[in-house]
């Protein structure tokens, strides 16, 4: 039986404004390592054959920095998550099998917790596979909207959710797992119609569901999996956490 490859693309173009740096925020480091090695060696340990950092801010400092053990899609104008992965699907060209898309500031991913949703999307022969988490209150994460069945059918960002929507608990990690043959060719349909003026790659749970693609969700018993690293307090925060767990 031939093993369907498993791409990574992990999103790492932006500044990160909220850092208060020129630094490109995926290389802040957390005990002496970028954030984005985290990731990196998450997907490593996870089983990953491919692994694509798409880059934007300082592409030059980033490729340096990591070096040539992964490859990269140049994001030349931020457009939004969506733009980030039709990058990535450009780059990476005739690609068909599974991809993950991942954030780049993650340091609390792991490669049992990425084998798992890898897992649970081939499992399940889903379109596409979103890992989850159920936090209250929610912080100001997508929340995930789901039918009278319990099938999910759509994300909504917290700044377009109503007050309804944002009492949700269950929220996008901003980790997926894609079939690279059903979503590549729906990433140009994407469209800004938000509050940013983005393509929101969320919105390709949307346009799955219109055309009755199933999507699978893996919900992690561990929040903190899907801290992102926003601000230097963020930053200082995840370094005790890991400081701590690393003792333990």
């Amino acid at each position: 039986m031939t093993t369907r490859p498993v791409m990574a693309v992990i999103l790492a173009a932006g500044k990160g404004t909220r850092m208060k740096s020129d630094k490109a925020k995926v290389l802040h480091t957390i005990l002496g390592k970028p954030l984005v090695g985290y990731v990196i060696d998450a997907c490593r340990k996870g089983g990953v054959d491919r692994i694509m950092l798409v880059i934007g801010h300082q592409a030059d400092l980033v490729r340096s920095v990591i070096g040539d053990g992964v490859e990269y899609a140049l994001q030349e104008r931020q457009l939004g998550t969506g733009h980030a992965l039709l990058t990535a699907a450009e780059t990476a060209g005739a690609y068909s099998g599974d991809v993950l898309v991942l954030v780049g500031d993650a340091p609390f991913l792991t490669g049992e917790i990425l084998a798992r949703l890898i897992e649970r999307h081939r499992d399940t022969n889903a379109a596409a596979t979103m890992m989850t988490a159920v936090i209250d209150p929610p912080p100001a994460y997508g929340r995930i909207i789901r039918d009278n069945r319990g099938r999910v059918v759509r994300i909504v960002e917290d700044r377009d959710a109503t007050e309804a929507e944002k009492r949700i608990t269950e929220v996008n990690t901003s980790h997926y797992c894609f079939d690279a043959d059903r979503v590549f060719p729906l990433l140009s349909a994407l469209s800004t119609d938000n509050d940013q003026g983005e393509y929101y790659l969320t919105d390709i749970i949307e346009l799955l569901t219109a055309r009755g693609q199933l999507i699978e969700t893996l919900t992690v018993d561990d929040p903190d999996v899907l801290k992102g690293i926003n601000t230097v307090a963020e930053l200082k925060a995840a370094e005790d956490l890991l400081r701590r767990r690393r003792r333990a």
